[in-house]
């Protein structure tokens, strides 16, 4: 299957144009990013990302999600079978569970293609 980027797709992620590569800006997002995963973790009472993908939390969520996520297909290129997700935010909202909106379920080629290119998907 031939990877469009993620604004050529006919979704709720497509924009006007591409965007501008600036890789010190991408490399912020990033940061503050996985900052505010942290921060969230330890306000959950994690000490890593793996102990919470492992926990009951994470497993409750992904169920959540699965279930409204109707015909089970990628929300990004919605060819392949979701099996991954993908959180455009790590906020203590979304990591609690209590904001579903921002926990996409993904296949595996689209959550690879984003994290090697962009690092995130907003």
């Amino acid at each position: 299957m031939k990877h469009l980027k993620w604004w050529q797709h006919e979704s709720e992620y497509k924009v006007s144009k591409a965007p501008t590569p600036n890789p010190s800006a991408s490399a912020k997002k990033n940061r503050d990013l996985f900052a505010e995963r942290r921060t969230s973790l330890y306000r959950l009472g994690f000490r890593s990302y793996e102990e919470y993908l492992a926990s009951p939390l994470w497993k409750g969520i992904k169920a959540k999600v699965s279930v409204s996520n109707k015909g089970g297909k990628c929300k990004v290129c919605k060819n392949n079978r979701a099996v991954e997700f993908h959180h455009k935010s790590y906020d203590l909202q979304v990591m609690q569970g209590l904001d579903l909106r921002k926990i996409l379920p993904i296949c595996r080629e689209c959550h690879e293609f984003f994290s090697r290119t962009q690092g995130v998907l907003k």
